[in-house]
């Protein structure tokens, strides 16, 4: 599992580090919520990580996939960051980069948060394995 946590948190700080190196040319002065997405970040690829534990739901009892469970991550996690960084988030969809992708919600921030989760599990996934086919030692 802690390969899985490493390659998860890896791909959530390149993702972090990015939004932060080219959230300055988009927005301008917010530096605070390109941490809070740096961090946010980290900490979903650790979840997802942790979360490869499991291949089948607990409660449900249905297989889950990579994508399946690193899309439920990403929701909820862009979720989180739509309500809380709203204001923010419709500052940056304002800017001239953004005005010819007829992007006007926030909200399309949920989606981009859904492929970082499944691209994070897909490769804690390949490189690491996932549920019985995690290494025990």
């Amino acid at each position: 599992m802690a390969g899985r946590v490493a390659i998860g948190k890896a791909v959530g700080l390149a993702f972090g580090l990015l939004s932060l190196l080219f959230l300055p040319l988009i927005q301008g002065d917010n530096i605070l919520f390109g941490i809070g997405i740096l961090v946010i970040s980290v900490l979903m690829g650790a979840t997802v990580g942790m979360l490869g534990v499991f291949d089948e739901h607990p409660v449900f009892d249905f297989k889950m996939s990579w994508c399946v469970r690193g899309a439920l991550v990403g929701l909820l996690f862009g979720l989180a960051v739509v309500l809380l960084g709203y204001d923010q988030l419709e500052t940056i969809l304002s800017s001239h980069i953004f005005q010819n992708l007829g992007l006007k919600s926030p909200f399309w921030a949920i989606v981009d948060f859904v492929f970082l989760g499944m691209l994070i599990d897909y490769l804690a996934t390949k490189f690491a394995g996932q549920g019985e086919n995690l290494p025990a030692d």
